[in-house]
């Protein structure tokens, strides 16, 4: 790839994530995948009211209900109708080894690659299911921006590197009509936080999010 198409990509993927993180949508709830089946409506957000502002001082402003937000469990799945994600589990692990092995004459080398997480942290894997339900378009899948973990306290944490070294990670690219892919993710939280909770956006730009409670 040459300079000047490496910059347009570049320039293109920023549009994206500025656009994803700075422009204001209303918030949609993505449903379980079982009310599809059985027509439940969404709940519907609140809106600031529309009439004037109070003319006089004593006059008492009333603040718009707060929209709960519907989380998901380990197990279920969540859909916006185009996709449906699936938390099948998690498990924390100090390390991630990776294993890789060679024949050389006749025999078989194996060799290994411990990856660690800094000091007083430990890696979340998160493994999903991600079904494309529409039959006649591909999506794309972009794990690395749509996946993310944030804590009790509202610290986030983001997708590891360390997932290159996962034996059964979760690739991205494209995923065609009625296909599903299935793979884990690694993060790197620190020990004994909680609170956690999975969030995965549908798309990047103009989609909902699945909120998935962990521990």
């Amino acid at each position: 790839m040459g300079v000047k198409s490496y910059l347009f990509v570049s320039a293109i993927l920023v549009i994206i994530f500025v656009s994803a993180c700075t422009t204001d949508r209303q918030y949609q709830q993505p449903r379980k995948v079982e009310d599809f089946n059985t027509n439940v409506p969404l709940p519907k957000t609140s809106t600031p009211s529309s009439e004037s502002p109070p003319k006089t001082p004593v006059e008492k402003i009333t603040e718009p209900e707060k929209l709960k937000i519907v989380t998901f469990k380990v197990g279920e799945s969540a859909s916006d109708g185009r996709l449906k994600i699936t938390l099948n589990s998690f498990s924390f692990n100090d390390k991630i080894t990776y294993t890789q092995s060679m024949n050389l004459g006749g025999e078989e080398y194996k060799s290994s690659l411990d990856f660690n997480p800094k000091e007083s942290y430990q890696f979340l894997i998160i493994d999903i299911t991600v079904e494309n339900l529409q039959s006649d378009k591909t999506t794309t899948l972009v794990p690395i921006f749509s996946a993310g973990v944030s804590d009790a306290a509202g610290y986030s944490y983001d997708y590891s590197l360390g997932t290159a070294y996962l034996d059964k990670k979760l690739d991205g690219g494209d995923l065609l009509p009625g296909m599903k892919r299935r793979g884990n993710m690694a993060f790197e939280i620190p020990q004994n936080t909680s609170g956690l909770k999975f969030t995965f956006q549908f798309d990047l730009v103009n989609s909902q999010t699945a909120v998935f409670d962990i521990k």
